[in-house]
């Protein structure tokens, strides 16, 4: 994989939006910075709305979470934007 993928990420980059966002569907920052260390799955998102990939992956509670990321790819930072908990197809297909 080339530096044009969050699994090279090197930096968080959020905002008070993104903090909200997580916070409405119950996720706190700690858990998603967890879901990347621990290794997350990926998918392009290829609708192209909200983000530009979807990480998947195991909270250290081992919550499984779906997150939409924006990857900054100049600044090697990660965006988590929004997610919810996997539902059961993304659990089939991803864990």
């Amino acid at each position: 994989m080339s530096n044009h993928h969050p699994v090279h990420g090197e930096q968080w980059f959020y905002d008070e939006q993104d903090e909200r966002e997580l916070a409405a569907h119950g996720i706190r920052m700690e858990e998603v910075q967890q879901v990347w260390s621990n290794g997350a799955a990926w998918a392009t998102n290829k609708k192209h709305r909200a983000g530009d990939f979807y990480m998947f992956g195991l909270t250290d509670g081992g919550r499984r979470l779906t997150l939409v990321i924006r990857w900054h790819s100049t600044l090697l930072a990660i965006e988590p934007m929004t997610g919810w908990d996997a539902t059961d197809g993304e659990v089939r297909r991803y864990f």
